[in-house]
C-alpha cells in the first residue's frame, strides 16, 4: 500500500466559483439556498480532487469551510445510492453536531440523510435510526464503537471515509478506537483527512488509514492565528482578573461567552452541568451580555457571539509551543461579528520557557 501524497496549495488558479469546480445543478443550488457564495481556500484546493475519487488530506484552522469541503464530494458522490455508504468521525460532540447539520442542509433536496452517532444521547435512539441505513453516519469514535460491539452499525458499505480533525482525535487518544473503525472498513474506499497539522502522530496515522496518492492541500500552518482573531495579552495579579472582566465586559456591546474548566454560577451555562440535547437551547437562547460555556467553545451553534473569553487555556506546550494557543484562537475565528481576542494572565510568561505550562485567561472578539 502507498501513502505517498501529493501536495497542492491552493493558487490564484484554483477555481474562484463553486461553478467552476464541475458541481451538480444540485449541489450549486444548495449553496445558493445557504448562503454560500465563493469557495474559501480549503474548499477550492479539496473539493475539485475530491469529486475525481482522490484520496485528499487538508491542513486548515478551525473556521475554514473544511466541513463543506468534503460534504460536498461525498453528497455528489453518494446521491443516487441506497445504504449507508458515508462515514465521517469527529472528535466532539458538538462538531458532530454541526457537520450533521451541513449535511443535511446541502443533501436535503437529494433526500440523504445523515444520523449522528455521539455519546450522551439515547443509544437505542441511535440503534433504531441506524437500523433504517442512513446515508451518512456522523459520529465520535467512543460511541461508534460502542455500536460495533453491540453489532449495530454495519460499516461494510462505506465508499467514503472523513477524519475530521484527525490530530485533536489522537490528541485525545482515539487512536484505538480509530483502529478498530478502520478494521470495519472496505479497503476500497476514499479518505479525506483534514487536521490543523500534519507531522508527528498525524503523519504515522495517515499511513495507518490507508490514504492512497493523496492529494495534500494546505492553506494554513499549525498554531496560525485566523484572519478574523486578533489576540492581545494581558499581565495581572490574581485578584485583578474578575476586574478586568467586568471592565471589557462593559466595553462590549455584544453578547460575551465565558468558557472555563468548571461550571459557574454568574450568567447563563450551557457547560458540562447541562446535558448534550439541552445545550443547542441554552446557546440559542444566549441574548444578553454574559453567558457561562463550556472548556472548550462550542462549535457550530454560537452565531452572535461577540466575545469570547476563555479561562483556563494554555500558553507554551511542551513538545509542541502552537498548540494551546492555537487551540484557543482558531475556534474564536469561527464567529464573525468582530475581529480581537485577548488574554489575560496571572504572573509572568516569558517566551523561552518552553519547560512549563502556562495557565492564561482568553478573551476573544470576533
Amino acid at each position: 500500500m502507498t501513502t505517498a501524497t501529493q501536495a497542492m496549495n491552493p493558487s490564484p488558479e484554483s477555481p474562484a466559483t463553486f461553478e467552476a469546480m464541475g458541481l451538480s445543478s444540485l449541489a450549486l443550488s444548495s449553496l445558493a439556498r445557504i448562503g454560500f457564495q465563493r469557495p474559501t481556500p480549503i474548499q477550492a484546493g479539496a473539493i475539485p480532487p475530491a469529486l475525481l475519487g482522490r484520496d485528499v488530506i487538508g491542513c486548515a484552522a478551525t473556521g475554514t469551510g473544511k466541513s463543506a469541503a468534503f460534504t460536498l464530494p461525498m453528497l455528489e458522490r453518494l446521491t443516487g445510492k441506497t445504504g449507508t455508504r458515508g462515514l465521517i468521525l469527529a472528535p466532539t460532540r458538538e462538531l458532530a453536531h454541526q457537520i450533521a447539520v451541513q449535511v443535511e442542509a446541502l443533501g436535503g433536496s437529494r433526500n440523504i440523510r445523515a444520523v449522528t452517532i455521539i455519546g450522551g444521547m439515547s443509544i437505542e435512539a441511535q440503534t433504531q435510526a441506524l437500523r433504517h441505513k442512513p446515508a451518512i453516519i456522523v459520529a465520535t469514535p467512543g460511541r461508534l464503537v460502542d455500536h460495533i460491539q453491540q453489532r449495530t452499525a454495519d460499516l461494510s458499505g462505506i465508499e467514503v471515509l472523513v477524519l475530521d480533525e484527525a490530530d485533536r482525535m489522537l490528541d485525545m487518544g482515539f487512536r484505538p478506537q480509530l483502529t478498530r473503525i478502520l478494521a470495519r472498513l472496505p479497503r476500497e474506499r476514499q479518505t479525506m483527512l483534514f487536521s490543523a497539522t500534519i507531522a508527528g502522530e498525524v503523519a504515522e496515522f495517515v499511513k495507518l488509514a490507508g490514504l492512497r496518492n493523496a492529494i495534500r492541500v494546505e492553506v494554513s500552518r499549525s498554531g496560525t492565528t485566523p484572519e478574523r482573531a486578533e489576540q492581545r495579552v494581558y499581565l495581572l495579579g490574581q485578584n485583578e482578573k474578575l476586574a478586568l472582566l467586568l471592565m471589557l465586559l462593559e466595553q462590549e456591546k455584544t453578547t460575551t461567552l465565558h468558557s472555563d474548566q468548571a461550571p459557574r454560577r454568574q450568567g447563563r451555562s450551557c457547560g458540562g452541568a447541562r446535558r448534550p440535547r439541552h445545550r443547542p437551547p441554552a446557546l440559542e437562547s444566549f441574548t444578553g451580555p454574559a453567558a457561562t460555556g463550556p472548556g472548550g467553545l462550542p462549535r457550530g451553534q454560537v452565531s452572535g457571539i461577540g466575545c469570547h473569553r476563555h479561562r483556563g487555556a494554555r500558553i507554551g506546550c511542551p513538545g509542541d509551543r502552537s498548540r494551546g494557543e492555537f487551540r484557543s484562537s482558531s475556534r474564536s475565528g469561527r464567529l464573525r461579528s468582530s475581529d480581537w481576542s485577548n488574554r489575560s494572565s496571572g504572573g509572568q510568561w516569558t517566551g523561552d520557557d518552553a519547560r512549563r505550562p502556562r495557565r492564561a485567561r482568553v478573551a476573544h472578539r470576533y
